[in-house]
Protein backbone atom coordinates (compact mmCIF):
# COMPACT_ATOMS: atom_id res chain seq x y z
CA UNK A 1 0.00 0.00 0.00
CA UNK A 2 1.10 3.09 -0.88
CA UNK A 3 1.49 6.58 1.22
CA UNK A 4 -1.29 8.49 -0.31
CA UNK A 5 -3.55 4.96 -0.38
CA UNK A 6 -3.42 4.84 3.55
CA UNK A 7 -3.69 8.43 3.69
CA UNK A 8 -6.84 7.80 2.11
CA UNK A 9 -8.16 4.99 3.75
CA UNK A 10 -6.85 6.98 7.34
CA UNK A 11 -8.49 10.26 6.73
CA UNK A 12 -5.44 11.98 5.79
CA UNK A 13 -3.29 10.50 8.36
CA UNK A 14 -0.49 8.92 7.86
CA UNK A 15 -0.09 5.28 9.52
CA UNK A 16 1.84 6.58 12.58
CA UNK A 17 -0.50 9.50 13.35
CA UNK A 18 -3.56 6.46 12.53
CA UNK A 19 -2.42 4.10 15.19
CA UNK A 20 -1.41 6.57 17.77
CA UNK A 21 -4.30 7.42 19.07
CA UNK A 22 -4.97 10.74 21.05
CA UNK A 23 -2.81 13.58 21.18
CA UNK A 24 -1.57 14.85 24.16
CA UNK A 25 -3.53 18.39 23.27
CA UNK A 26 -6.42 16.62 22.61
CA UNK A 27 -6.09 15.02 25.86
CA UNK A 28 -5.80 18.46 27.95
CA UNK A 29 -8.52 19.82 26.14
CA UNK A 30 -11.08 17.34 26.95
CA UNK A 31 -9.91 17.58 30.37
CA UNK A 32 -10.47 20.87 30.44
CA UNK A 33 -14.03 20.61 28.97
CA UNK A 34 -15.09 17.94 31.41
CA UNK A 35 -13.69 19.89 34.17
CA UNK A 36 -15.88 23.07 33.68
CA UNK A 37 -18.74 20.81 33.11
CA UNK A 38 -18.43 19.07 36.73
CA UNK A 39 -17.63 22.97 38.01
CA UNK A 40 -20.95 23.63 36.74
CA UNK A 41 -22.20 20.81 38.27
CA UNK A 42 -21.01 21.29 41.98
CA UNK A 43 -22.41 25.13 41.58
CA UNK A 44 -25.58 23.76 40.88
CA UNK A 45 -26.03 21.29 43.44
CA UNK A 46 -24.17 23.79 46.44
CA UNK A 47 -27.21 25.83 45.25
CA UNK A 48 -29.57 23.18 45.43
CA UNK A 49 -28.79 22.54 48.89
CA UNK A 50 -29.18 26.14 50.24
CA UNK A 51 -32.73 26.32 48.54
CA UNK A 52 -33.19 23.14 50.49
CA UNK A 53 -32.16 24.42 53.53
CA UNK A 54 -33.78 27.72 53.03
CA UNK A 55 -37.15 26.11 52.46
CA UNK A 56 -37.29 23.84 55.31
CA UNK A 57 -36.57 26.89 57.72
CA UNK A 58 -39.40 28.73 55.68
CA UNK A 59 -41.72 25.50 56.30
CA UNK A 60 -41.25 25.87 60.45
CA UNK A 61 -41.73 29.39 60.41
CA UNK A 62 -45.05 28.66 58.46
CA UNK A 63 -45.81 25.40 61.10
CA UNK A 64 -45.43 27.81 63.93
CA UNK A 65 -47.28 30.73 62.78
CA UNK A 66 -50.08 27.96 61.72
CA UNK A 67 -49.54 26.31 65.47
CA UNK A 68 -50.02 30.37 67.25
CA UNK A 69 -53.26 31.01 65.18
CA UNK A 70 -55.18 27.71 66.26
CA UNK A 71 -53.98 28.44 70.04
CA UNK A 72 -55.95 32.43 69.43
CA UNK A 73 -58.33 30.70 67.28
CA UNK A 74 -59.35 27.93 70.48
CA UNK A 75 -58.73 30.17 73.13
CA UNK A 76 -61.80 31.83 75.23
CA UNK A 77 -63.13 35.28 73.26
CA UNK A 78 -62.32 37.12 76.24
CA UNK A 79 -59.15 36.44 76.08
CA UNK A 80 -58.44 37.38 72.81
CA UNK A 81 -60.25 40.53 72.56
CA UNK A 82 -58.47 42.27 75.36
CA UNK A 83 -55.29 40.73 74.72
CA UNK A 84 -54.65 39.00 77.94
CA UNK A 85 -54.52 35.72 76.32
CA UNK A 86 -51.80 36.95 73.25
CA UNK A 87 -49.02 37.45 75.66
CA UNK A 88 -49.40 34.00 77.63
CA UNK A 89 -50.89 32.01 74.34
CA UNK A 90 -48.74 33.57 71.21
CA UNK A 91 -46.00 35.95 71.71
CA UNK A 92 -42.94 33.88 72.52
CA UNK A 93 -40.42 33.32 70.59
CA UNK A 94 -38.99 30.23 69.48
CA UNK A 95 -35.08 28.99 70.16
CA UNK A 96 -32.83 26.29 68.25
CA UNK A 97 -29.59 25.29 69.63
CA UNK A 98 -26.43 26.82 67.81
CA UNK A 99 -23.50 25.10 66.88
CA UNK A 100 -22.17 25.03 70.15
CA UNK A 101 -25.47 23.95 72.06
CA UNK A 102 -26.51 27.21 73.32
CA UNK A 103 -29.77 28.51 73.18
CA UNK A 104 -30.61 31.73 70.81
CA UNK A 105 -33.94 33.05 69.56
CA UNK A 106 -34.36 32.18 65.56
CA UNK A 107 -37.77 32.29 65.11
CA UNK A 108 -39.48 35.75 66.36
CA UNK A 109 -42.98 35.72 66.96
CA UNK A 110 -45.28 38.45 67.36
CA UNK A 111 -49.35 38.09 67.58
CA UNK A 112 -51.54 41.26 66.92
CA UNK A 113 -55.22 42.43 67.76
CA UNK A 114 -57.59 44.72 66.39
CA UNK A 115 -61.18 44.22 68.46
CA UNK A 116 -64.40 45.73 66.61
CA UNK A 117 -67.85 46.24 67.26
CA UNK A 118 -69.54 45.22 63.93
CA UNK A 119 -73.32 45.46 64.94
CA UNK A 120 -72.89 48.98 66.85
CA UNK A 121 -73.95 47.38 70.39
CA UNK A 122 -71.51 48.84 71.83
CA UNK A 123 -69.50 45.91 72.68
CA UNK A 124 -66.52 43.83 70.35
CA UNK A 125 -67.67 41.08 68.66
CA UNK A 126 -65.31 40.42 66.53
CA UNK A 127 -61.08 40.00 66.58
CA UNK A 128 -58.66 40.31 63.55
CA UNK A 129 -56.09 38.70 64.15
CA UNK A 130 -52.42 38.71 62.72
CA UNK A 131 -49.22 35.68 63.29
CA UNK A 132 -46.17 37.52 61.46
CA UNK A 133 -43.13 34.97 61.93
CA UNK A 134 -39.69 36.33 61.30
CA UNK A 135 -36.45 34.39 60.89
CA UNK A 136 -33.06 34.80 59.38
CA UNK A 137 -32.10 34.96 56.10
CA UNK A 138 -36.09 35.69 55.05
CA UNK A 139 -36.88 38.43 52.47
CA UNK A 140 -40.54 38.42 54.07
CA UNK A 141 -41.95 37.22 57.30
CA UNK A 142 -44.37 34.82 57.30
CA UNK A 143 -48.08 36.63 58.32
CA UNK A 144 -51.05 34.65 58.82
CA UNK A 145 -54.49 36.96 59.16
CA UNK A 146 -57.93 35.76 60.22
CA UNK A 147 -60.42 36.96 62.45
CA UNK A 148 -62.85 35.42 65.24
CA UNK A 149 -66.28 36.50 66.42
CA UNK A 150 -67.78 36.00 69.71
CA UNK A 151 -70.57 33.16 68.52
Amino acid sequence: MTTHEMQAKFGGRTTATAAGGFTLVEVLVALFVLAVGLLGLASLQLNASRGNAQSGVGTRAVLIAQSRMEMLKSAAFADIKDGSGLSTLCNEDVKIKNSVGADVVFFQVTCTYAPQDTDGDGVDDLVDLDVTVQYPGASTPVHLISSRTSA
